[in-house]
């Protein structure tokens, strides 16, 4: 999926999540020697510039588990990449350094578990045995204790000018595979999306009217088609191909009933998630189902089989004979539909079936409380573990200066040595 800025060219406030969500895209596409990657993008997305792919590296910091790096330098690139330096991480932008551990709060970037990458949500702290990488897991914010293992992750720059798009920035489509295929949905709607973003731009470095799109579209991909709900008038194409699919029923509002609607559905069906989470609370509200079920007769959904290595977990469906199974993968897929053809298959994603739209967040501060009421809890005199002299006493509160800049409330303690 390639995001487009939600903001106007020229204007500032450009949100860091996306612009690591388009760097991601180029980086895919510059790596790949083979392969068939599918980008779903606005139009806005392609008009808008990427960075080329040699700047890359300044913008990004990847890192694996195994890799030699040397935590000073990577504090280094975080601080001249726009993080802040503290002595605990608390919201996005965020960075602290204690001897062998490093934890960041990335503002943009990805993370990879089990050969599934998603886009960054929490903290990350990185592990060191001298200059290896020995580990990369979450941290929970509330209690700042490690998490889920991870085997990378990548760090997206800080810096709000380096996402807007400027005079060398290129085009997507520069970029894609020659043996590429081009698909329009609602030709008519998508070219008055990209006619009325780019007159209200006020600076269009960077930017690519929608002429200039729909040529490189017909000059870099080996094929070109349109896809019209009502193609009167609005196709270019003297080819019609209608294809058999339709919009999926909506849900009830109630779980419960939600569930067993889903396990009515014909075919194959398959319920798309966006992160482990959203799965394991899936396969308990089907174990619910099961403790709840009626007879035979009534459609219903139980669990099957254990989880093994993150494998698409799946679950057997009533007693309809056209009936398949549901299946689980992590993926996105904004809207959910149905192929009605000669093998039905329904896709149904976790938040279109709950009715949980996501609505996008600003990159505000966090909620910390009960993470900080644990530090306010420690009184003079207490015995804590310093992070680099072990057992001390506590002594209390200072207010601090790094460079100048008064830094946050920071906790000073005595070793018991001294």
């Amino acid at each position: 999926r390639l995001p487009a800025l939600e903001v106007l060219p020229g204007e500032t406030g450009v949100a860091i999540d996306l612009f690591a969500q388009r760097l991601s895209v180029v980086r895919r596409l510059t790596k790949m020697n083979d392969g068939s990657p599918v980008i779903v993008c606005p139009i806005q997305a392609l008009m808008q510039g990427v960075p080329r792919p040699d700047s890359i590296g300044r913008l990004v910091r990847a890192l694996r588990v195994g890799d030699r790096a040397d935590p000073s330098a990577i504090a280094a690139w975080l601080t001249d990449a726009g993080y802040t330096r503290l002595d605990a991480v608390e919201e996005p932008g965020d960075f602290a350094l204690r001897g062998g551990i490093l934890d960041v709060f990335p503002s943009g970037g990805s993370v990879t578990a089990g050969g599934v990458s998603q886009p960054v949500q929490t903290p990350v702290r990185l592990d060191f045995f001298g200059d290896e990488v020995e580990s990369i897991r979450e941290v929970d914010i509330e209690t700042m204790g490690s998490d889920r293992a991870l085997d990378s992750v990548e760090i997206v720059t800080n810096t709000p000018d380096s996402a807007r798009p400027g005079d060398d920035s290129v085009s997507l489509l520069d970029l894609v595979p020659p043996a590429s295929l081009a698909l329009i949905a609602e030709t008519r709607e998508v070219t008055e999306q990209g006619r009325g973003y780019y007159e209200r731009a006020t600076d269009t470095r960077g930017i690519f009217g929608p002429p200039a799109v729909f040529k490189k579209l017909t000059e870099k991909c080996a094929g070109f088609a349109e896809v019209n709900q009502f193609s009167a008038g609005a196709s270019t194409s003297d080819v019609r191909i209608d294809l058999p699919v339709e919009p999926i029923p909506s849900f009830d509002r109630d779980t419960a009933a939600a569930i067993a609607e889903l396990a009515e559905l014909p075919g194959r069906v398959v319920v798309p998630f966006l992160n482990e989470g959203e799965r394991s609370r899936f396969g308990e509200l089907l174990t619910e189902g099961t403790g709840t079920a009626g007879s035979d007769d009534e459609p219903r959904a139980r669990a099957r089989g254990a989880d093994v290595d993150g494998a698409p977990r799946a679950c057997a469906r009533g007693s309809q004979g056209d009936a398949g199974e549901v299946e689980s993968v992590l993926a996105y897929i904004h809207r959910g539909f149905a192929w009605t053809g000669e093998t039905p298959i329904t896709l149904v994603p976790y938040h279109e079936l709950l009715h949980r739209f996501e609505v996008r967040r600003g990159m505000g501060r966090l909620k910390t409380g009960r993470a900080m009421d644990t530090f306010l809890d420690v009184q003079p005199g207490d015995y804590v573990v310093h992070a680099e002299h072990g057992v001390a006493h506590f002594v209390g509160l200072t207010l601090m200066k790094v460079n100048g800049k008064k830094e946050r409330d920071r906790r000073d303690a005595c070793p018991t040595g001294k």
